[in-house]
């Protein structure tokens, strides 16, 4: 590969209703482009949606699996640091 193989990747992230956070289990689909580009060393994955998550691989499919870790890892810091009395949640679609 010259350059960098766009890809979707799933990533199974934790989401609530922005009422409630507490006792959370719920799991929900989301899927991020990737960007997984070839090198001397094997294979590295960014997710241009999320500015920093980076992960790489031997593999092209070990590759992408490490970017759903870091993706999910990613969201879950995210939400966590979101998480306080003055902050809420809302969805919103784009088309």
């Amino acid at each position: 590969m010259e350059r960098g193989d766009v890809r979707s990747v799933g990533a199974g992230i934790g989401c609530c209703g922005a009422l409630d956070w507490n006792g959370c289990n719920m799991v929900c689909m989301a899927t991020y482009r990737v960007v997984l580009r070839q090198s001397e060393e094997g294979y590295s994955v960014s997710c241009p949606g999320l500015p920093g998550c980076w992960s790489q691989g031997a593999t092209e499919e070990e590759a992408l699996e490490n970017i759903r870790v870091a993706i999910r890892e990613y969201v879950a810091a995210a939400e966590e640091l979101s998480r306080d009395t003055e902050t809420r949640i809302v969805e919103v679609a784009v088309a």
